[in-house]
Protein backbone atom coordinates (compact mmCIF):
# COMPACT_ATOMS: atom_id res chain seq x y z
CA UNK A 1 0.00 0.00 0.00
CA UNK A 2 1.00 3.48 -0.58
CA UNK A 3 -0.12 5.76 2.43
CA UNK A 4 -0.06 9.21 3.19
CA UNK A 5 -1.05 10.46 6.44
CA UNK A 6 -1.98 14.09 7.71
CA UNK A 7 -2.13 15.93 10.60
CA UNK A 8 -2.38 19.94 10.48
CA UNK A 9 -1.85 20.08 14.57
CA UNK A 10 1.37 22.17 15.90
CA UNK A 11 1.70 20.87 19.49
CA UNK A 12 2.12 17.51 20.46
CA UNK A 13 -0.28 15.17 22.59
CA UNK A 14 -2.18 11.48 22.05
CA UNK A 15 -3.20 11.84 18.63
CA UNK A 16 0.68 13.20 17.27
CA UNK A 17 1.96 10.32 19.05
CA UNK A 18 -0.35 7.89 16.82
CA UNK A 19 0.67 9.60 14.14
CA UNK A 20 4.36 9.04 14.65
CA UNK A 21 3.82 5.58 15.47
CA UNK A 22 1.32 4.42 12.95
CA UNK A 23 4.19 5.38 9.82
CA UNK A 24 6.61 3.21 11.51
CA UNK A 25 4.41 0.18 12.39
CA UNK A 26 3.22 0.43 8.51
CA UNK A 27 6.74 0.92 6.54
CA UNK A 28 8.38 -1.80 8.92
CA UNK A 29 5.55 -4.32 7.43
CA UNK A 30 6.99 -3.08 3.70
CA UNK A 31 4.28 -0.10 2.86
CA UNK A 32 5.34 3.23 1.10
CA UNK A 33 4.80 5.59 4.18
CA UNK A 34 4.72 9.40 4.05
CA UNK A 35 3.58 12.23 6.68
CA UNK A 36 2.06 15.29 5.61
CA UNK A 37 2.72 17.29 9.11
CA UNK A 38 2.24 21.40 9.76
CA UNK A 39 5.57 23.03 8.97
CA UNK A 40 7.50 23.72 11.61
CA UNK A 41 5.17 21.42 14.23
CA UNK A 42 6.66 19.18 16.68
CA UNK A 43 5.09 16.40 15.20
CA UNK A 44 7.21 17.02 11.97
CA UNK A 45 10.44 16.91 13.86
CA UNK A 46 10.03 13.88 15.67
CA UNK A 47 8.13 12.19 13.45
CA UNK A 48 11.50 12.47 11.20
CA UNK A 49 14.04 11.82 14.00
CA UNK A 50 12.15 8.10 14.42
CA UNK A 51 12.82 8.15 10.13
CA UNK A 52 9.31 8.60 8.95
CA UNK A 53 9.22 10.45 5.77
CA UNK A 54 8.06 13.79 6.44
CA UNK A 55 6.68 16.64 4.30
CA UNK A 56 5.66 20.07 5.97
CA UNK A 57 2.47 21.58 4.60
CA UNK A 58 0.99 24.70 4.57
CA UNK A 59 -2.08 23.89 6.51
CA UNK A 60 -4.07 26.81 6.57
CA UNK A 61 -7.47 27.57 6.97
CA UNK A 62 -10.65 25.73 5.12
CA UNK A 63 -10.75 28.40 3.05
CA UNK A 64 -6.75 28.29 1.98
CA UNK A 65 -5.55 26.50 -0.85
CA UNK A 66 -2.44 25.65 -0.09
CA UNK A 67 -2.68 22.79 1.63
CA UNK A 68 -5.22 20.90 -1.25
CA UNK A 69 -2.56 21.81 -3.69
CA UNK A 70 0.55 20.69 -1.77
CA UNK A 71 -1.57 17.32 -0.86
CA UNK A 72 -2.50 16.73 -4.46
CA UNK A 73 1.28 17.09 -5.11
CA UNK A 74 2.11 14.79 -2.77
CA UNK A 75 -0.93 12.53 -4.21
CA UNK A 76 0.68 12.40 -7.55
CA UNK A 77 4.74 11.62 -6.68
CA UNK A 78 3.48 8.89 -4.38
CA UNK A 79 0.55 7.41 -6.11
CA UNK A 80 -0.99 7.50 -3.08
CA UNK A 81 -3.59 4.90 -2.65
CA UNK A 82 -4.70 5.89 1.00
CA UNK A 83 -4.86 8.93 2.99
CA UNK A 84 -5.59 9.20 6.78
CA UNK A 85 -5.87 12.11 8.61
CA UNK A 86 -7.25 13.25 12.48
CA UNK A 87 -9.74 15.78 11.89
CA UNK A 88 -12.29 17.34 9.59
CA UNK A 89 -10.19 20.19 8.02
CA UNK A 90 -7.50 18.08 6.96
CA UNK A 91 -10.29 15.35 5.12
CA UNK A 92 -11.00 17.84 3.36
CA UNK A 93 -8.09 18.95 2.38
CA UNK A 94 -7.17 15.53 1.54
CA UNK A 95 -10.76 15.58 -0.32
CA UNK A 96 -10.28 18.32 -2.42
CA UNK A 97 -6.54 17.20 -3.22
CA UNK A 98 -8.02 13.73 -4.84
CA UNK A 99 -10.65 15.64 -6.79
CA UNK A 100 -10.32 14.22 -9.90
CA UNK A 101 -7.55 11.58 -8.82
CA UNK A 102 -9.53 8.16 -8.11
CA UNK A 103 -8.42 5.22 -6.49
CA UNK A 104 -7.47 7.15 -2.78
CA UNK A 105 -9.12 5.74 0.12
CA UNK A 106 -9.54 8.34 2.77
CA UNK A 107 -9.74 6.94 6.26
CA UNK A 108 -10.14 8.94 9.76
CA UNK A 109 -9.52 8.68 12.78
CA UNK A 110 -10.74 10.16 16.38
CA UNK A 111 -8.99 9.12 19.38
CA UNK A 112 -11.19 11.86 21.12
CA UNK A 113 -14.78 11.48 23.24
CA UNK A 114 -16.64 14.83 21.05
CA UNK A 115 -18.99 14.07 18.24
CA UNK A 116 -18.62 15.03 14.98
CA UNK A 117 -20.64 18.57 15.06
CA UNK A 118 -23.81 18.22 11.81
CA UNK A 119 -22.20 20.54 9.73
CA UNK A 120 -22.51 20.98 5.89
CA UNK A 121 -18.93 19.87 5.23
CA UNK A 122 -18.98 17.33 7.69
CA UNK A 123 -22.09 15.37 6.14
CA UNK A 124 -20.71 15.72 2.54
CA UNK A 125 -17.13 14.10 4.21
CA UNK A 126 -18.81 11.07 6.09
CA UNK A 127 -21.36 10.52 4.03
CA UNK A 128 -19.56 10.57 0.27
CA UNK A 129 -15.82 10.46 0.77
CA UNK A 130 -15.00 8.76 4.08
CA UNK A 131 -14.67 4.86 3.49
CA UNK A 132 -13.82 4.18 7.35
CA UNK A 133 -13.28 5.91 10.25
CA UNK A 134 -10.59 4.00 13.67
CA UNK A 135 -11.73 4.76 16.94
CA UNK A 136 -9.43 3.76 19.43
CA UNK A 137 -12.13 2.35 21.98
CA UNK A 138 -16.32 1.54 22.11
CA UNK A 139 -17.15 4.26 24.48
CA UNK A 140 -15.95 6.57 21.88
CA UNK A 141 -17.40 4.64 18.89
CA UNK A 142 -20.39 4.96 20.91
CA UNK A 143 -20.74 8.83 21.23
CA UNK A 144 -19.96 8.91 17.32
CA UNK A 145 -22.84 6.85 16.57
CA UNK A 146 -25.32 8.05 19.07
CA UNK A 147 -24.45 12.14 19.23
CA UNK A 148 -24.20 14.78 16.92
CA UNK A 149 -23.72 13.88 13.10
CA UNK A 150 -24.47 10.22 14.58
CA UNK A 151 -21.78 8.07 12.13
CA UNK A 152 -23.25 5.08 11.29
CA UNK A 153 -22.03 2.10 13.13
CA UNK A 154 -20.53 0.36 10.08
CA UNK A 155 -18.36 2.76 8.95
CA UNK A 156 -16.79 3.32 12.69
CA UNK A 157 -13.66 0.22 13.28
CA UNK A 158 -12.04 -0.02 16.78
CA UNK A 159 -8.65 0.04 16.85
CA UNK A 160 -6.80 0.82 20.05
CA UNK A 161 -3.81 2.59 20.69
CA UNK A 162 -1.00 -0.24 20.40
CA UNK A 163 1.95 -0.17 22.85
CA UNK A 164 4.37 -2.74 23.75
CA UNK A 165 6.00 -2.60 27.84
CA UNK A 166 9.51 -0.51 28.14
CA UNK A 167 10.80 -2.62 31.21
CA UNK A 168 13.75 -0.43 31.85
CA UNK A 169 16.39 -1.99 33.85
CA UNK A 170 16.80 -0.93 37.42
CA UNK A 171 19.72 0.78 36.98
CA UNK A 172 17.42 3.13 34.66
CA UNK A 173 14.82 2.94 37.21
CA UNK A 174 17.27 4.09 40.01
CA UNK A 175 18.31 6.84 38.14
CA UNK A 176 14.72 8.37 37.03
CA UNK A 177 13.46 7.88 40.75
CA UNK A 178 16.18 10.45 41.45
CA UNK A 179 14.05 13.19 39.96
CA UNK A 180 11.40 13.26 42.07
CA UNK A 181 11.80 15.75 44.98
CA UNK A 182 13.25 13.65 48.23
CA UNK A 183 11.78 12.74 51.49
CA UNK A 184 9.34 9.75 52.23
CA UNK A 185 6.17 8.37 50.56
CA UNK A 186 4.97 7.06 47.54
CA UNK A 187 6.06 8.08 43.86
CA UNK A 188 3.18 9.49 42.13
CA UNK A 189 3.09 10.97 38.60
CA UNK A 190 1.68 13.16 36.22
CA UNK A 191 2.14 13.59 32.52
CA UNK A 192 0.31 15.52 30.36
CA UNK A 193 0.29 19.34 29.64
CA UNK A 194 -0.39 21.68 32.25
CA UNK A 195 -3.53 23.05 31.58
CA UNK A 196 -7.10 23.15 32.30
CA UNK A 197 -8.67 20.26 30.89
CA UNK A 198 -5.37 18.29 32.64
CA UNK A 199 -6.81 19.81 35.88
CA UNK A 200 -3.75 19.88 37.46
CA UNK A 201 -5.19 22.43 40.70
CA UNK A 202 -7.67 19.96 41.06
CA UNK A 203 -4.73 17.41 40.78
CA UNK A 204 -3.21 18.98 44.15
CA UNK A 205 -6.46 20.22 45.73
CA UNK A 206 -7.38 15.90 46.05
CA UNK A 207 -3.39 15.37 46.95
CA UNK A 208 -3.79 17.69 50.08
CA UNK A 209 -6.65 15.68 51.42
CA UNK A 210 -4.62 12.65 51.13
CA UNK A 211 -2.78 11.56 54.93
CA UNK A 212 -0.52 9.33 53.88
CA UNK A 213 2.91 10.75 52.91
CA UNK A 214 3.25 11.30 48.84
CA UNK A 215 5.50 13.00 46.58
CA UNK A 216 4.22 14.09 42.73
CA UNK A 217 6.28 14.63 39.50
CA UNK A 218 4.36 16.51 36.95
CA UNK A 219 6.12 16.07 33.44
CA UNK A 220 4.51 18.09 31.11
CA UNK A 221 3.77 22.14 30.56
CA UNK A 222 1.35 24.62 29.81
CA UNK A 223 -0.47 27.75 29.77
CA UNK A 224 -1.11 26.58 34.09
CA UNK A 225 2.34 26.35 35.11
CA UNK A 226 2.86 29.58 36.85
CA UNK A 227 -0.54 29.21 38.70
CA UNK A 228 0.33 25.11 39.71
CA UNK A 229 3.81 26.71 40.24
CA UNK A 230 2.45 28.94 42.67
CA UNK A 231 0.34 26.73 44.45
CA UNK A 232 2.90 23.91 44.87
CA UNK A 233 5.18 26.48 46.60
CA UNK A 234 2.81 26.68 49.94
CA UNK A 235 1.88 24.41 52.46
CA UNK A 236 0.78 21.15 52.35
CA UNK A 237 2.22 21.21 48.99
CA UNK A 238 5.77 22.75 49.51
CA UNK A 239 8.48 20.46 49.13
CA UNK A 240 6.54 17.20 47.82
CA UNK A 241 5.79 18.19 44.53
CA UNK A 242 8.25 19.04 41.39
CA UNK A 243 7.49 20.14 37.54
CA UNK A 244 9.99 18.81 35.24
CA UNK A 245 8.27 20.18 32.71
CA UNK A 246 8.17 18.75 28.77
CA UNK A 247 10.71 15.21 28.52
CA UNK A 248 10.75 13.30 25.56
CA UNK A 249 10.21 9.46 26.61
CA UNK A 250 8.08 10.39 29.63
CA UNK A 251 7.03 6.84 29.84
CA UNK A 252 10.56 5.97 31.18
CA UNK A 253 10.00 8.19 34.66
CA UNK A 254 6.20 5.96 34.32
CA UNK A 255 7.89 2.88 35.06
CA UNK A 256 9.92 4.37 37.81
CA UNK A 257 6.51 5.46 39.40
CA UNK A 258 4.39 4.06 42.41
CA UNK A 259 1.74 5.41 40.66
CA UNK A 260 -0.29 7.54 37.88
CA UNK A 261 -2.76 10.33 38.70
CA UNK A 262 -4.94 11.28 35.78
CA UNK A 263 -8.00 13.47 36.65
CA UNK A 264 -9.10 14.78 33.21
CA UNK A 265 -12.52 15.94 32.39
CA UNK A 266 -12.38 14.66 29.26
CA UNK A 267 -10.21 12.34 26.80
CA UNK A 268 -9.66 9.93 24.33
CA UNK A 269 -7.33 6.74 25.25
CA UNK A 270 -4.44 8.42 27.62
CA UNK A 271 -1.08 7.25 26.19
CA UNK A 272 -0.05 8.30 29.48
CA UNK A 273 -2.37 6.01 31.19
CA UNK A 274 -1.43 2.97 28.69
CA UNK A 275 2.38 3.39 29.41
CA UNK A 276 1.58 3.22 33.07
CA UNK A 277 -0.50 0.04 32.44
CA UNK A 278 2.01 -1.93 30.06
CA UNK A 279 4.24 -1.49 33.26
CA UNK A 280 2.63 -2.60 35.75
CA UNK A 281 2.50 1.07 37.42
CA UNK A 282 -1.41 1.60 39.59
CA UNK A 283 -3.31 3.83 38.11
CA UNK A 284 -5.37 6.44 39.51
CA UNK A 285 -7.95 8.10 36.61
CA UNK A 286 -10.89 9.94 35.95
CA UNK A 287 -13.68 7.89 34.08
CA UNK A 288 -12.91 7.79 30.47
CA UNK A 289 -14.63 6.56 27.77
CA UNK A 290 -11.49 5.59 25.84
CA UNK A 291 -10.59 3.61 28.96
CA UNK A 292 -13.75 1.23 29.37
CA UNK A 293 -12.51 -2.39 29.52
CA UNK A 294 -9.14 -1.12 30.71
CA UNK A 295 -9.17 0.00 33.61
CA UNK A 296 -11.80 -1.50 36.20
CA UNK A 297 -12.49 0.42 39.47
CA UNK A 298 -10.65 -1.71 41.97
CA UNK A 299 -9.85 -4.53 39.46
CA UNK A 300 -7.18 -3.18 37.04
CA UNK A 301 -7.23 0.83 38.04
CA UNK A 302 -9.02 3.04 40.30
CA UNK A 303 -11.61 5.22 38.34
CA UNK A 304 -12.74 8.48 40.16
CA UNK A 305 -14.97 11.51 39.28
CA UNK A 306 -13.85 13.91 37.38
CA UNK A 307 -14.01 17.44 39.59
CA UNK A 308 -14.63 15.27 42.55
CA UNK A 309 -11.65 15.93 45.25
CA UNK A 310 -13.02 14.01 48.11
CA UNK A 311 -13.56 10.97 46.28
CA UNK A 312 -10.01 11.03 44.04
CA UNK A 313 -8.52 11.61 47.89
CA UNK A 314 -10.35 8.63 49.31
CA UNK A 315 -8.63 6.74 45.99
CA UNK A 316 -5.12 7.76 46.43
CA UNK A 317 -5.58 6.88 49.79
CA UNK A 318 -6.64 3.68 49.10
CA UNK A 319 -3.83 2.67 46.72
CA UNK A 320 -1.54 4.09 49.51
CA UNK A 321 -2.65 2.24 52.62
CA UNK A 322 -1.99 -1.38 50.89
CA UNK A 323 1.15 -1.41 48.91
CA UNK A 324 0.85 -4.98 48.01
CA UNK A 325 -2.92 -4.78 46.93
CA UNK A 326 -1.76 -1.53 44.94
CA UNK A 327 0.96 -3.68 43.01
CA UNK A 328 -1.82 -6.80 42.01
CA UNK A 329 -4.35 -3.83 40.35
CA UNK A 330 -0.70 -2.69 38.52
CA UNK A 331 -0.31 -6.42 37.81
CA UNK A 332 -4.20 -6.89 36.82
CA UNK A 333 -3.87 -3.96 34.28
CA UNK A 334 -0.82 -5.13 32.77
CA UNK A 335 -2.56 -8.18 32.14
CA UNK A 336 -5.20 -6.55 30.57
CA UNK A 337 -3.19 -3.90 28.65
CA UNK A 338 -0.94 -6.69 26.64
CA UNK A 339 -3.79 -8.67 26.01
CA UNK A 340 -5.50 -5.39 24.33
CA UNK A 341 -3.19 -3.29 23.25
CA UNK A 342 0.08 -5.49 22.26
CA UNK A 343 1.84 -3.33 19.05
CA UNK A 344 2.09 -6.58 16.93
CA UNK A 345 -1.60 -7.20 16.52
CA UNK A 346 -2.89 -4.04 16.88
CA UNK A 347 -0.97 -2.53 13.88
CA UNK A 348 -1.87 -5.68 12.18
CA UNK A 349 -5.11 -5.00 12.42
CA UNK A 350 -4.10 -0.96 11.41
CA UNK A 351 -2.95 -2.48 8.37
CA UNK A 352 -5.60 -4.62 7.24
CA UNK A 353 -7.98 -2.19 7.70
CA UNK A 354 -6.04 0.23 5.73
CA UNK A 355 -6.30 -2.78 2.90
CA UNK A 356 -9.77 -3.08 3.12
CA UNK A 357 -10.92 0.55 2.72
CA UNK A 358 -8.51 0.63 -0.34
CA UNK A 359 -9.91 -2.44 -1.79
CA UNK A 360 -13.53 -0.57 -1.23
CA UNK A 361 -12.45 2.76 -2.92
CA UNK A 362 -11.06 0.18 -5.69
CA UNK A 363 -14.45 -1.98 -5.77
CA UNK A 364 -12.65 -4.85 -6.09
CA UNK A 365 -14.51 -8.10 -4.37
CA UNK A 366 -12.78 -11.06 -6.52
CA UNK A 367 -9.19 -12.22 -4.85
CA UNK A 368 -6.70 -14.74 -5.73
CA UNK A 369 -5.86 -15.92 -2.43
CA UNK A 370 -2.17 -17.35 -2.52
CA UNK A 371 0.04 -20.21 -0.35
CA UNK A 372 3.42 -18.56 0.55
CA UNK A 373 5.81 -21.37 0.39
CA UNK A 374 5.86 -23.66 -2.91
CA UNK A 375 3.68 -21.09 -4.67
CA UNK A 376 5.34 -18.01 -4.25
CA UNK A 377 8.73 -18.79 -2.93
CA UNK A 378 10.37 -21.43 -2.85
CA UNK A 379 9.90 -24.46 0.00
CA UNK A 380 12.27 -23.74 2.35
CA UNK A 381 11.44 -25.12 5.88
CA UNK A 382 11.30 -22.27 8.32
CA UNK A 383 11.48 -18.81 6.83
CA UNK A 384 12.86 -16.35 9.51
CA UNK A 385 15.83 -13.94 7.54
CA UNK A 386 14.44 -11.18 5.09
CA UNK A 387 17.62 -11.53 3.24
CA UNK A 388 16.43 -15.35 2.74
CA UNK A 389 13.47 -13.96 0.26
CA UNK A 390 13.35 -15.14 -2.96
CA UNK A 391 10.44 -14.96 -5.47
CA UNK A 392 10.07 -18.03 -7.49
CA UNK A 393 10.50 -17.64 -11.16
CA UNK A 394 7.48 -15.98 -12.76
CA UNK A 395 5.89 -15.19 -9.70
CA UNK A 396 6.00 -11.39 -10.36
CA UNK A 397 5.09 -11.26 -14.08
CA UNK A 398 1.61 -13.74 -12.99
CA UNK A 399 0.45 -11.76 -10.01
CA UNK A 400 0.93 -8.55 -12.12
CA UNK A 401 -1.20 -10.16 -15.02
CA UNK A 402 -3.47 -11.13 -11.80
CA UNK A 403 -3.63 -7.76 -10.75
CA UNK A 404 -4.67 -5.95 -13.61
CA UNK A 405 -7.46 -8.12 -14.47
CA UNK A 406 -8.92 -7.00 -11.39
CA UNK A 407 -7.90 -9.52 -8.53
CA UNK A 408 -6.83 -8.88 -5.24
CA UNK A 409 -3.99 -10.47 -4.35
CA UNK A 410 -3.95 -11.83 -0.67
CA UNK A 411 -1.53 -14.53 0.82
CA UNK A 412 -2.79 -16.74 3.75
CA UNK A 413 -0.25 -18.64 4.94
CA UNK A 414 0.28 -21.50 7.72
CA UNK A 415 3.75 -20.28 9.87
CA UNK A 416 3.72 -22.83 12.99
CA UNK A 417 7.59 -21.48 13.32
CA UNK A 418 5.84 -18.86 15.43
CA UNK A 419 3.74 -21.53 17.46
CA UNK A 420 6.69 -23.69 17.84
CA UNK A 421 9.42 -20.69 18.81
CA UNK A 422 11.53 -20.79 15.36
CA UNK A 423 10.72 -17.38 14.81
CA UNK A 424 9.20 -14.03 16.37
CA UNK A 425 6.30 -12.85 15.31
CA UNK A 426 8.27 -9.51 14.44
CA UNK A 427 10.71 -12.27 12.27
CA UNK A 428 7.76 -13.09 10.14
CA UNK A 429 6.57 -9.61 9.02
CA UNK A 430 9.77 -8.43 8.71
CA UNK A 431 9.77 -11.57 5.85
CA UNK A 432 6.64 -10.21 4.49
CA UNK A 433 7.50 -6.76 4.15
CA UNK A 434 10.73 -8.12 2.08
CA UNK A 435 8.31 -10.05 0.22
CA UNK A 436 6.43 -6.96 -0.56
CA UNK A 437 8.97 -4.58 -1.52
CA UNK A 438 10.21 -7.20 -3.78
CA UNK A 439 6.49 -7.17 -5.86
CA UNK A 440 6.30 -3.80 -5.32
CA UNK A 441 9.43 -3.03 -7.38
CA UNK A 442 7.58 -5.37 -9.59
CA UNK A 443 4.80 -3.46 -10.34
CA UNK A 444 2.76 -5.64 -7.83
CA UNK A 445 0.79 -4.56 -4.59
CA UNK A 446 -0.60 -7.13 -2.24
CA UNK A 447 -3.74 -6.78 -0.95
CA UNK A 448 -3.02 -8.70 2.21
CA UNK A 449 -1.10 -10.90 4.03
CA UNK A 450 -2.82 -12.97 7.10
CA UNK A 451 -1.22 -15.64 9.09
CA UNK A 452 -1.87 -18.51 11.68
CA UNK A 453 0.84 -18.40 14.20
CA UNK A 454 -0.52 -21.67 15.37
CA UNK A 455 0.62 -25.31 15.51
CA UNK A 456 -1.15 -28.20 14.09
CA UNK A 457 -1.67 -29.47 17.54
CA UNK A 458 -3.29 -26.53 18.92
CA UNK A 459 -6.38 -26.91 17.33
CA UNK A 460 -7.20 -23.62 15.94
CA UNK A 461 -9.92 -22.58 13.34
CA UNK A 462 -7.30 -20.69 10.90
CA UNK A 463 -4.59 -22.95 10.51
CA UNK A 464 -5.36 -24.84 6.88
CA UNK A 465 -7.40 -26.92 6.09
CA UNK A 466 -9.43 -25.01 8.54
CA UNK A 467 -10.90 -22.30 6.06
CA UNK A 468 -10.37 -19.74 8.92
CA UNK A 469 -7.73 -17.69 7.47
CA UNK A 470 -9.78 -17.66 4.53
CA UNK A 471 -12.82 -16.42 5.95
CA UNK A 472 -10.98 -13.58 8.01
CA UNK A 473 -9.10 -12.16 4.69
CA UNK A 474 -12.68 -12.47 3.01
CA UNK A 475 -14.78 -10.43 6.27
CA UNK A 476 -11.91 -7.81 6.59
CA UNK A 477 -11.01 -7.23 2.91
CA UNK A 478 -14.45 -7.24 1.77
CA UNK A 479 -14.29 -9.76 -0.69
CA UNK A 480 -16.71 -12.09 -2.09
CA UNK A 481 -15.62 -16.23 -1.84
CA UNK A 482 -17.71 -17.32 -4.75
CA UNK A 483 -15.90 -15.06 -7.10
CA UNK A 484 -12.36 -15.92 -5.79
CA UNK A 485 -9.78 -18.41 -6.54
CA UNK A 486 -7.10 -19.96 -3.97
CA UNK A 487 -3.55 -21.35 -5.34
CA UNK A 488 -1.41 -23.63 -3.15
CA UNK A 489 0.85 -26.84 -3.56
CA UNK A 490 -0.88 -28.54 -0.77
CA UNK A 491 -4.03 -30.76 0.15
CA UNK A 492 -4.42 -28.37 3.23
CA UNK A 493 -5.27 -25.58 0.57
CA UNK A 494 -7.07 -27.49 -1.32
CA UNK A 495 -9.49 -28.47 1.46
CA UNK A 496 -9.40 -24.81 3.09
CA UNK A 497 -10.59 -23.64 -0.24
CA UNK A 498 -13.36 -26.31 -0.64
CA UNK A 499 -14.59 -25.40 2.85
CA UNK A 500 -14.78 -21.25 2.45
CA UNK A 501 -16.21 -21.94 -1.13
CA UNK A 502 -13.50 -20.74 -3.18
CA UNK A 503 -12.46 -22.63 -6.13
CA UNK A 504 -8.62 -23.80 -6.02
CA UNK A 505 -5.57 -24.83 -8.24
CA UNK A 506 -2.91 -26.94 -6.96
CA UNK A 507 0.31 -26.16 -8.09
CA UNK A 508 3.72 -28.22 -8.52
CA UNK A 509 6.62 -25.89 -7.62
CA UNK A 510 6.31 -26.90 -4.11
CA UNK A 511 4.94 -29.99 -2.94
CA UNK A 512 2.49 -30.56 -5.66
CA UNK A 513 -0.14 -32.26 -3.11
CA UNK A 514 2.64 -34.67 -1.85
CA UNK A 515 3.66 -32.84 1.47
CA UNK A 516 4.10 -35.42 4.48
CA UNK A 517 0.59 -36.63 5.74
CA UNK A 518 -1.19 -35.36 2.25
CA UNK A 519 -4.33 -37.28 2.00
CA UNK A 520 -4.74 -39.56 -1.26
CA UNK A 521 -6.11 -37.72 -4.50
CA UNK A 522 -9.22 -39.80 -4.41
CA UNK A 523 -9.79 -38.33 -0.86
CA UNK A 524 -9.15 -34.99 -1.30
CA UNK A 525 -10.97 -32.02 -3.01
CA UNK A 526 -11.03 -32.35 -7.11
CA UNK A 527 -8.27 -29.45 -8.61
CA UNK A 528 -6.66 -28.78 -11.35
CA UNK A 529 -2.92 -28.88 -11.24
CA UNK A 530 -0.55 -26.58 -12.92
CA UNK A 531 3.11 -26.54 -13.39
CA UNK A 532 3.43 -22.94 -11.59
CA UNK A 533 1.34 -20.14 -10.89
CA UNK A 534 2.42 -18.25 -14.63
CA UNK A 535 -0.01 -21.45 -15.58
CA UNK A 536 -2.69 -20.90 -12.66
CA UNK A 537 -3.08 -17.27 -13.58
CA UNK A 538 -3.71 -18.16 -17.23
CA UNK A 539 -6.26 -20.77 -16.19
CA UNK A 540 -7.98 -17.84 -14.08
CA UNK A 541 -7.99 -15.37 -16.69
CA UNK A 542 -9.42 -18.17 -18.77
CA UNK A 543 -11.86 -18.67 -16.41
CA UNK A 544 -12.96 -15.10 -15.07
Amino acid sequence: MRVLFASSLRGWGGGEEWFARAPVALAERGHDVRLAARRGSLLAGRARERGVRVHEVDFGGLADPRAPVELAALFADQHTEVAVANLEKELAALALAGLGRPGVALVGRRGSDFPVRPTPLARWLYGHQVRRVLVNSPGIADTLATQGLRLPRELLHLLPNGLDPLAPDPAERAARAADWPPGPGARLIAVGELSARKDPRGVLAALARVSRPWRLLWLGDGPERAAVEAMAARAPWAGRVRLLGAVPQARRWTAAADALVLFSASEGQPWAVLEALVEGVPVVVTRLPGLEGLVEDGVSGFVVEAGDAEGQALALERLLADPEAARTVGSRGAERAREQLGEGPVYDRLEHLLEGARLAELRQRRAVFLDRDGTLLPEMGALARPDAVRLLPGVAAALRRLGHAGYALVVVTNQAVIGRGLAQPAEVRAVHARLRRLLRAEGVELAGIFVCPHRPEDGCACRKPEPGLLLTAARTLGLGLGESWLVGDTTRDLEAAARAGVRALLVRTGWGGAEPGARRPQDRPAAAACDDLAAAARRILRGS
